[in-house]
């Protein structure tokens, strides 16, 4: 278990509407349109997010703050409680994936190149104040769903099933060329049984959140 939850942890180190249907397979992303659900007074304090990519968080002792380091491909301005950013078609600088799996994950192909990627957000002055993350909670079925954004260089899958630790894993992974959403699935079952499922198929309610970079994942 530990192999897919490290899969998830980089995952999320990576619209607004509940979905009346089954799931869906999603395609490749080209447009994200961000609404934040709920009042807030970011239009204040955030003047523009920036699609980073190759991402990772450090800690800056001067400003004694988490921030994000990463190459900057795409932006929007925040307006009016959202923002939208359109995705480039090409990406530079992608590595390969060589992310640990499960022994028994089926990866479609080989030397498959990406980029994990974050939203994060800006001040006037061009300083961080925290990122944008597409997440959901399901508060009485012990379930979140957690989202990140990857850019992929060309169509694959990854599928498969399996137990580890007692728990269980899955994968049911239909990535296209470029931009796609991977949601992990986190669960408990009433015996304390853990359950992540890796998917491409967007579950409902999805919604967009804001967090500070004063606070910790």
């Amino acid at each position: 278990m530990k192999r897919v939850l490290n899969f998830l942890v980089i995952a999320v180190m990576a619209l607004s509407s509940c979905k009346k249907d089954d799931e869906i397979e999603t395609s490749s992303v080209s447009v994200i349109n961000a609404t934040i659900p709920y009042d807030n007074d970011y239009d204040d304090w955030i003047d523009v997010v920036k699609l980073l990519v190759n991402v990772e968080r450090e800690y800056d002792p001067v400003s004694q703050k988490y921030v994000w380091r990463g190459v900057e491909v795409a932006k929007g301005d925040y307006r009016n409680g959202g923002f939208t950013i359109n995705l480039p078609e090409k990406v530079e600088n992608i590595k390969p994936f060589d992310l640990e799996m499960p022994p028994k994950a089926k990866i479609s192909k080989k030397n498959v190149l990406y980029a994990n990627s974050r939203f994060i957000a800006y001040d006037k002055d061009d300083e961080q104040v925290g990122y944008f993350y597409y997440i959901h909670f399901f508060f009485c079925e012990e379930t979140i769903v957690e989202s990140g954004l990857f850019y992929f260089d060309r169509d694959f899958t990854i599928t498969g099933s399996g137990t580890e630790d007692g728990d269980l894993w899955s994968f049911t992974c239909n990535f296209k060329v470029r931009w796609n959403f991977l949601y992990g699935i986190n669960s408990r079952t009433s015996d304390g049984v853990i359950s992540v499922k890796m998917t491409t198929s967007e579950p409902d309610c999805m919604y967009w959140n804001f967090r500070t970079n004063n606070e910790r994942d």
